[in-house]
């Protein structure tokens, strides 16, 4: 048994000093071990190396997560037959900032029977879409700025007077022209592929 032992003396406090019970013969002896109680080398090493471990182990779990891509839910519905899949159809659940490579193989296995399929032949564009949000997929066509003048036409008046000598005066005609009101941004998407029809005349 280790314990501390303080000494007083003329009002001052001296320690502590580490003392070591054992039982010797059937006596117990108090050995003096120093001013500070030494601590055990192998503790220390012990310490240290489970700490490294610790710490290796949650860097290796830390970084694994970075280079996983398959973080996909699979949700399979479809009827079944003796236990087999007869018709059905997959679901593949991504969340927000998951992507899965273009390369990707998807393995059904099926009645002892393995099939792989290439992820492209399996999803197309038009069956992506956002789960709680009426978006579907779409191609986008690359926008076209461009301002477009919007004026009101010129209107022309011919006056014609007569002088008290009754006399016709030469006219000379007024025009009011109205300057563009106004002028705006226009932001139009222009598909790229038009396919145009121009019947022929025989």
């Amino acid at each position: 048994m280790v314990y501390k032992k303080f000494i007083k003396r003329n009002g001052k406090t001296y320690g502590p000093y580490v003392y070591h019970s054992k039982r010797v013969n059937g006596k117990v002896v108090s050995e003096y071990r120093g001013p500070e109680e030494q601590k055990d080398p192998k503790k220390i090493w012990s310490i240290l190396i489970v700490s490294i471990l610790i710490i290796s182990l949650g860097a290796i779990l830390f970084f694994s997560n970075f280079k996983t891509s398959g973080n996909v839910v699979l949700n399979l519905e479809g009827s079944f037959n003796n236990g087999n899949l007869s018709n059905g159809k997959i679901n593949l659940l991504l969340d927000e900032g998951e992507s899965i490579p273009t390369d990707s193989v998807v393995s059904i296995e099926n009645g002892g029977e393995v099939q792989n399929y290439s992820i492209t032949d399996l999803v197309s564009e038009e069956e992506i879409k956002i789960i709680n949000a009426p978006l579907t997929a779409k191609e986008e066509f690359p926008k076209i700025s461009f301002q477009l003048g919007i004026s009101v036409g010129t209107n022309s008046t011919v006056k014609n007077e007569s002088s008290s000598s009754g006399r016709k005066t030469p006219t000379t005609p007024t025009e009011n022209i109205t300057k563009p009101t106004h002028i705006e941004n226009v932001t139009k998407t222009i598909p790229e592929n038009i396919t145009e029809t121009i019947p022929t005349t025989q």
